[in-house]
């Protein structure tokens, strides 16, 4: 959290999300163990949860994490594998509905031209929370589908799938493209849905911070009349919402991503 000691923003509590250190079931016992220690400020962890590969794979990974009660840790709350892109796959989303029985969300980390597919799995999963990272990598550098394309695919999925949130921040551009994105990610799914994003550390080797981000988030804020019930909704309350979080109580921001 020393990236977010002076943001300015009040970060106190964070998300983990998968970060690819082997094996898998190894960086969830790392982290729920950090999240034991006194004054942590991880509340929650999003696994790489072998979805892809169905609902064996899935009940076989929560096992290996359960208690001597049976109980999944209470940290756990979801899933995640980037760039997992069969995500239509009848495999995929067996694997999807046996983490979805669990209790457990799913985040989505996929690029611009696979939007369409996330809203065929997610229709299949109507009541349960799925979470699509990086607003769907639209402004990402490394993206060359048309915005358009793109503009219309996050519209038809904000349109038609409610058990959606999308998390923005850090997108790799900056000023006032990275600007009409924000715009664009409140138009499309309003306060209700969206989740303030930091994309700590990928973020940070691009040149942003939490401080650049959330400022431009703000700003977008400021820009649609947000009220500050609203603005608190982007900034902490639905990620607890979605990862059903418990409340820090002290009324500052809790993040999207560690």
């Amino acid at each position: 959290m020393a990236a977010a000691a002076s943001d300015g923003f009040g970060v106190t509590q964070a998300v983990f999300i998968q970060c690819f250190n082997e094996p898998p079931v190894e960086e969830a016992r790392w982290i729920l163990d950090l999240m034991s220690a006194e004054g942590s400020a991880v509340c929650g962890l999003v696994a790489h949860i072998p979805v892809p590969d169905g609902a064996a794979a899935v009940e076989d990974f929560l096992d290996s994490l359960r208690g001597d009660d049976g109980a999944l840790p209470a940290g756990l709350k979801g899933g995640r594998i980037a760039f997992a892109n069969q995500v239509t796959e009848p495999l995929f989303v067996e694997g999807l509905k046996a983490l979805g029985a669990a209790g457990l969300s799913w985040d989505f980390c996929i690029r611009a031209e696979d939007i369409r597919n996330v809203t065929q799995a997610a229709k299949q999963v109507p009541d349960m929370p799925l979470i699509l990272d990086h607003f769907g990598h639209g402004g990402s550098v490394d993206s060359a589908y048309p915005r358009e394309e793109w503009r219309a695919a996050m519209a038809e999925l904000a349109a038609t799938c409610p058990n959606v949130f999308v998390k923005v921040g850090s997108m790799f551009t900056d000023g006032e493209e990275a600007a009409s994105y924000f715009d664009d990610a409140i138009a499309m799914f309003g306060y209700e849905r969206l989740l303030a994003e930091s994309n700590w550390f990928v973020g940070s080797s691009g040149g942003s911070s939490y401080h650049s981000v959330y400022t431009l988030l703000m700003e977008a804020c400021d820009r649609a009349g947000a009220t500050d019930k609203q603005k608190a909704m982007v900034f902490h309350e639905n990620a607890r919402r979605a990862y059903r979080l418990r409340a820090s109580g002290t009324g500052t921001a809790s993040k999207a991503k560690l």
